[in-house]
């Protein structure tokens, strides 16, 4: 972030607030030197530029258990580069467009209008942006304390279609595309210094666009979270967070479950198999309870994810031989947790475990 003039302090407050920046996070942005950008257009009172660049060396090895590995990975990439604009109109309104680069995709990351209320505290939202679903998920991506998210976040948020590069529509790679970006609004409410909630009425499905003619319902996310300060000094920070997310999906298992593995399409098998039901029988439903203590140096998240999904049972091999007509499958239950302690030793090194 190269700008805290005004509005900004008080966004940087917000999201301390909110739980999506430590203290510690938000009183170094705070005291970073400030860099004004003049905005070109008349109705636009002031911009706010950021950007993150992300430069890794990856080397993986792959152990299948004795089946086919994919090949070692030994390269250099650029992981993630985000370039933000926050356009702001006046009068509590604004625009934020951020386009992730990384990875040699371009692709948008958040690209949203907002207005913001001072009395009651309300912030709403229009456009493409994170629900509150998978506290590791929504948190930002420049404040991560690990370098990539964990495969439980990427389970909860990749959607069905465009990971692993899996064209939309065709067939599913397994993910579940519950969390993460949606398009939508979005409405969050602070009540008091201890309690606050978020409301979000988006598309049943993952990222920008649907992944097939049959996901056309809504779904609905809700977040409730309170947070308590018990530090007895200004020098001391003890603070305690407690939250639940849960969201529904009308549409969040409506993909199609390719014939598998690379089988040969006749004798029974057909080319592809629809998961769910285009009429709406493939609702998901997730809860996710979580938790962030702050105490000095040392920082504590954790959470727990658990989905009820409707026909979200993949078929196997021999269901596949025996029809070429398949059986309704049934409900899956998928669940995970992630805990992340932290603790700093240094000005900018800090222990991170997962």
């Amino acid at each position: 972030m190269l700008s805290c003039h005004g509005a900004e302090v008080e966004l940087v407050k917000m999201l301390e607030e909110k739980g999506y920046l430590s203290q510690r996070e938000a009183q170094e942005i705070l005291q970073l030197d400030n860099v004004r950008v003049e905005p070109a257009g008349k109705h636009t009172q002031e911009m706010v530029v950021s950007a993150l660049f992300q430069f890794q060396y990856n080397y993986i090895q792959f152990d299948n258990q004795g089946g086919t590995n994919p090949a070692t990975r030994n390269n250099f990439l650029l992981r993630r580069v985000y370039l933000g604009i926050d356009g702001k109109l006046g009068d509590g309104f604004g625009a934020i467009i951020m386009p992730n680069l990384g990875d040699g995709k371009v692709r948008l990351d958040h690209a949203y209008l907002y207005k913001q209320i001072e009395n009651p505290d309300i912030n709403l939202f229009a456009g493409f942006r994170k629900v509150r679903f998978n506290l590791e998920q929504y948190s930002s991506t420049g404040r991560l304390r690990t370098i990539e998210r964990s495969i439980v976040a990427g389970y909860w948020g990749n959607d069905t279609g465009t990971e692993d590069e899996v064209p939309e529509g065709t067939e599913a790679n397994g993910d579940l595309g519950f969390a993460a970006q949606h398009m939508g609004l979005f409405g969050h409410y602070k009540v008091d210094d201890l309690l606050s909630m978020e409301l979000s009425i988006v598309n049943g499905y993952s990222d920008q666009l649907p992944s097939n003619s049959f996901q056309n319902k809504l779904g609905i996310y809700y977040q409730l979270n309170t947070s308590w300060d018990f530090a007895e000094s200004e020098d001391e920070v003890l603070n305690l967070t407690l939250g639940v997310n849960t969201g529904f999906q009308p549409s969040g298992n409506s993909f199609w479950q390719p014939t598998s593995n690379g089988n040969a399409v006749g004798a029974g098998v057909p080319p592809a198999v629809q998961i769910g039901n285009s009429n709406g029988n493939a609702n998901s439903f997730g809860l996710n309870p979580y938790f962030l203590l702050e105490w000095d140096d040392f920082i504590l998240t954790g959470e727990f994810i658990i989905n009820w999904i409707e026909h979200g049972r993949l078929y196997d091999q021999a269901q596949f031989a025996a029809a070429a007509t398949m059986p309704t499958s049934g409900q899956a239950v998928p669940y995970g947790f992630i805990i992340t302690p932290s603790y700093r030793f240094a000005e900018d090194f800090e222990f991170v475990f997962r």
